[in-house]
């Protein structure tokens, strides 16, 4: 996914994607565990992340679709 239209740098585009991937992975041990906390806090990061990805892509398909 290209964050350029949110004037992203491609590192921090890694970034996000990385960090989405680790809380992805931390939320499966949260819920193995049982840890209700631990289980809010880590969603309402992935939601805010894949919100701002989310974001990114509809500005993307905009642009192509405007030229």
């Amino acid at each position: 996914m290209d964050l350029s239209y949110l004037q992203i740098p491609p590192k921090k585009q890694k970034e996000f994607e990385q960090l989405l991937e680790r809380a992805e992975k931390r939320l499966a041990q949260a819920k193995a565990e049982n840890d209700r906390d631990g289980m809010e806090f880590l969603n309402a990061g992935i939601r805010s992340v894949r919100a701002v990805l989310n974001l990114a892509e509809r500005y993307r398909l905009e642009a192509e679709r405007l030229g």
